[in-house]
């Protein structure tokens, strides 16, 4: 999204710095690296943009599981978690390590499928992929699909009734079709999503003993969403007094944000900055926030120097990346949000 910046004097375009929230609370690490990703591919994040908090970017890996031996989450997490994955993993054009985790995924994948829709009759990972991408569809887009089931399937009806009087205007196929076996098509697979009973089913929760292999899977992902986050130029909102508080971390001497770099190494180094959330409920100031990753740079065995050095990058980051830093007076900024309003209306 672009808009006329009106402090400009040169009249060029300036693209609007957009933050979203996400990587801070998950059933999995997955899932925290998952939502990172959607944001920034979903929603199109450029240079300059922000992510709140995503503390799943820097959590030790090893730490968390070793906290959670077992996991609980909703059946389509898991199966959407073990989709990206998947699809991240084949996407890749050279070889890589994420390769060997294909068939691990493709059977967590199918398992889930299996219980959602009670069958795998014409189901594949691919067309699960598509399915999962299909939630990013505008309403144009979702209405030529259902154009299509309409059209393959002339005289049946795409209301189907629960048991709570409730209608889904979408296809029940398990229920549309009680007289014949069900093949799943894209099509039906997209619908899904928008389905009140396969919602439910999708909902229900699967509880999963940690494998090794599913830990190091993990620890690659977020190696390379950090490369990812990196090299297209986004900037982390780290909040400390509010991660600790609400993230699952020991303390802020554990912050993530210390994970975000090598000691020895500056190579691929993750852009943040600090923050205070609302410092009313979490009685903080920024200087006090900088204080806290500044000792907890010292806990972490970086030297005097290196924290110093850290936090003199991190203070010049989020100046340098503010929103406002070129900000026109109070009046013109409003005038600008009208315009841009006015277009979204249009």
């Amino acid at each position: 999204m672009q808009y006329q910046s009106f402090g400009q004097s040169d009249g060029k375009q300036r693209l609007l710095g957009i933050t979203y929230h996400v990587g801070e609370e998950f059933h999995h690490p997955l899932s925290g690296l998952r939502h990172i990703s959607e944001a920034v591919s979903f929603f199109k994040m450029h240079s300059g943009d922000r992510l709140g908090h995503a503390l799943a970017l820097g959590i030790d890996i090893d730490y968390w599981f070793h906290n959670h031996r077992m996991t609980s989450m909703p059946c389509i997490e898991w199966m959407e978690d073990c989709l990206w994955a998947w699809e991240t993993a084949v996407s890749m054009s050279e070889p890589n390590g994420l390769s060997s985790f294909t068939k691990f995924l493709e059977t967590e994948i199918l398992f889930c499928a299996n219980s959602i829709y009670g069958t795998l009759n014409g189901i594949s990972v691919k067309k699960l992929c598509d399915a999962y991408r299909s939630k990013t569809l505008d309403y144009a887009d979702l209405r030529e699909i259902e154009r299509r089931w309409e059209q393959k399937n002339v005289g049946k009806s795409i209301d189907c009734l629960r048991e709570d009087q409730n209608r889904s205007y979408y296809p029940c196929a398990l229920q549309a079709f009680p007289d014949r076996e069900f093949w799943w098509s894209e099509d039906a697979l997209a619908m899904s999503y928008h389905c009140s009973y396969f919602k439910n089913r999708m909902s229900n929760e699967i509880m999963r003993e940690v494998t090794l292999q599913e830990i190091d899977l993990t620890k690659q992902l977020q190696s390379l969403l950090r490369k990812m986050i990196s090299e297209n130029g986004i900037i982390l909102e780290e909040n400390p007094s509010s991660n600790a508080v609400i993230g699952e971390m020991d303390g802020v001497m554990s912050h993530p944000i210390c994970n975000l770099r090598s000691k020895d190494s500056h190579d691929s180094i993750v852009i943040a900055s600090i923050n205070t959330d609302d410092p009313s409920v979490f009685n903080s100031n920024v200087a006090n926030e900088h204080a806290l990753i500044y000792f907890a740079l010292l806990h972490h065995g970086y030297s005097v120097e290196e924290s110093l050095q850290i936090m003199n990058e991190i203070r010049e980051a989020g100046i340098s990346s503010s929103f406002l830093s070129d900000a026109p007076p109070f009046d013109m900024l409003l005038e600008e949000y009208e315009v841009i309003l006015r277009q979204i209306m249009m």
